[in-house]
């Protein structure tokens, strides 16, 4: 499956992961929503996985997918899109290639009700097309129902 876009970004759902950490990433999801459609926000801790701290963000999921807030943002993204601070800001200010990618990815999780893998040979971040990314989303629920934040890792192939 590929989203339209700016430029090609491949969705997976069937979570081909190919970074360990990524890997990682829905393994802890999975334990932590145990036999529930959904873990809860309440349930991960950024703490628990340090590793991929930097690359991670968590989004505020507003009506159906309407819009989404960054709630979280990692540092190593926020660095390279040259915001210090995204916290409660919507993804729309983000610049325009990189909230295409973004959005389409948010609402196929929201849509589907499940984890996505997305990756592409070049990143839409300006600046940093010369290198490749692979992302994974994961929904979170408050009341085990409503998709009411995602939580993504998106890692850069050329990472520092």
């Amino acid at each position: 499956m590929t989203f339209a876009g700016t430029r090609v970004i491949n969705a997976d759902p069937e979570l081909q992961l190919q970074r360990p950490e990524l890997v990682e990433l829905l393994e802890y999801w999975k334990r932590k929503r145990d036999t529930r459609p959904f873990p809860s926000r309440g349930d991960i801790s950024p703490r628990e996985m340090i590793e991929v701290l930097p690359w991670l963000h968590m989004y505020d999921v507003l009506g159906d997918g309407e819009e989404y807030l960054c709630r979280l943002g990692g540092t190593a993204l926020s660095d390279l899109t040259g915001r210090t601070d995204s916290r409660d800001r919507s993804i729309s200010t983000l610049p325009y290639p990189v909230f295409v990618r973004l959005k389409q990815a948010l609402d196929w999780v929201v849509q589907t009700r499940a984890p996505l893998r997305t990756y592409s040979p070049s990143t839409s971040i300006p600046g940093q097309d010369f290198q490749g990314n692979e992302s994974c989303l994961a929904p979170l629920s408050t009341n085990g129902a409503d998709i009411d934040m995602i939580i993504v890792v998106a890692i850069l192939q050329n990472r520092k």
